[in-house]
């Protein structure tokens, strides 16, 4: 566990499984990142699970959600079709700081969806560290 991190409400997880509702290979940096912070039985991909069908950031598929209801429904659609009562999806967007509309922000979401009780624990952190497409032309980079 990691240093600082308390115990307090977290023994509900102890030597609990949960699935990484991605198609992307978000559970190299999730699983250990939970691990660490968790007494988890083990982290593991959700196979089959299809998390585009709720849009993809690369925008090939139009997201009908808000980034919150999206990824709600990526960690619920990784329930389903795992049958895994802990499932733990992503969500990232880029748009308006809410302080600041005229300076952009990449807000990424993280989705603990216990089927058990269908409960929802969520992260958000939203950074102005940006990196735009624009930004690399300026700079010569891609």
């Amino acid at each position: 566990m990691a240093k600082g991190t308390s115990m307090i409400g977290l023994e509900r997880f102890a030597n609990r499984s949960i699935g990484v509702a991605t198609q992307h290979g978000k559970e190299r940096v999730i699983g250990p990142a939970l691990m660490n912070a968790i007494p988890l039985a083990g982290v593991q991909v959700i196979p089959d699970v299809d998390t585009d069908r709720f849009g993809a950031f690369s925008g090939e598929v139009e997201r009908a959600l808000d980034p919150f209801a999206a990824c709600i429904a990526k960690a619920k659609h990784g329930a389903e079709v795992s049958g895994m009562d802990l499932v733990i999806a992503s969500e990232g967007s880029f748009g308006p700081y809410p302080l600041a509309p005229f300076i952009s922000c990449d807000e990424e979401l993280l989705v603990l969806y216990g089927a058990r009780g269908d409960k929802v624990f969520f992260k958000r952190h939203v950074s102005l560290e940006t990196v735009s497409a624009v930004r690399h032309a300026l700079h010569g980079r891609r």
